[in-house]
């Protein structure tokens, strides 16, 4: 088997015993001597600045794979339906075909974030979602609102579990668990204030001629296309381009980055990538475990979401923006 190749200027620190100091090789083959002490505050210190790049938009960009679940369902109690003829199965045909997009998307999405890199992919999808939320406010009937949920469902399909892919190798396997939880925290954070926002954008309502759900599109949109061009600054490559970010980490910072990664588990340089090896995954029942367990986690906090403001409203008889408020809990 092929020896896998380091990037240059790497090689693996030996292990040594306690208070030890270590022989680090730079790219211009001088020794430099690291201490024990000093390599666990290096890497204390590379682990933080890690986690105040890749964890912060990392969270962000997960808010708004929640962001349209968001407007949609506030949108769902205002004149929405009547103005683009959202009847009948229509609706739900808006929400479904949105998923179905997404799922189909994902994994094609999950391996073009290697090969376009995360900083150019994640701001080039987050620009694109933006985009189209942004042209949601201007639709006039149901059928281009269902084709922008399409094109939506794509766009946001590389966030979540490409963001997934490159948190997994920065951490070590301990360390991954906190922040995956973080990411999600991003998702919860979007639930509790993300009506509270619709409710304000609602007051809008024939400002400018537009009503208050095209509001709701228009000034979000607005804002994701902002972010998408921050990430493009912010975000952070894999460990193995490290150098390529902007700002981020020195040299010795780096290759201390990808020791930490090929001490854990020695992935810091990927295989040669093909198709077979990405299939094979699917042979794992444990993947078919895993879905079926998300499936069903999913199913009622989904459905509550996107229908939640139309049973207070239909059901119990409050008003628009009564029903928005109360989606907030």
């Amino acid at each position: 088997m092929a020896e896998k190749q380091y990037p240059q200027g790497d090689v693996a620190l030996p292990t040594t015993r306690a208070n030890q100091p270590i022989l680090e090789h730079t790219e211009d083959n001088h020794e430099e001597v690291i201490e024990p002490e000093e390599l666990k505050a290096l890497e204390k210190k590379i682990r933080l600045k890690v986690d105040l790049r890749l964890c912060t938009i990392g969270g962000i960009l997960c808010c708004l794979n929640l962001l349209d679940s968001g407007i949609l369902s506030s949108a769902s109690v205002t004149s929405m339906p009547k103005d683009l003829d959202l009847q009948g199965t229509r609706f739900s045909v808006a929400i479904f075909i949105f998923t179905i997009a997404s799922v189909v998307f994902q994994l094609p999405c999950t391996v073009a974030v290697r090969f376009a890199g995360p900083r150019l992919w994640f701001a080039s999808i987050t620009f694109c979602f933006g985009l189209i939320t942004l042209c949601t406010a201007f639709v006039q009937t149901w059928r281009q609102m269902i084709a922008l949920r399409v094109l939506l469902g794509i766009s946001m399909s590389g966030i979540y579990p490409g963001l997934t892919y490159l948190v997994s190798t920065w951490y070590t396997r301990q360390e991954q668990q906190l922040r995956f939880a973080f990411l999600q925290c991003g998702e919860v954070i979007i639930l509790a204030t993300g009506t509270i926002v619709n409710y304000a954008l609602n007051h809008l309502n024939g400002q400018a001629g537009l009503a208050g759900w095209r509001w709701m599109y228009l000034v979000q949109g607005i804002i994701t296309c902002i972010l998408g061009i921050i990430t493009y600054w912010w975000m952070i490559d894999f460990p193995d381009q490290a150098e390529k970010s902007f700002y981020f980490l020195s040299a010795t910072e780096s290759r201390i980055a990808r020791q930490r990664i090929r001490s854990d588990r020695d992935d810091v340089v990927p295989d040669p990538f093909s198709w077979p090896k990405v299939l094979v995954n699917f042979t794992d029942p444990k993947i078919y475990g895993f879905a079926c367990m998300f499936f069903l986690l999913n199913m009622v906090s989904t459905s509550l979401n996107y229908f939640l403001p139309i049973i207070l409203q239909s059901g119990m008889k409050f008003s628009p923006d009564q029903s928005i408020l109360l989606s907030t809990p």
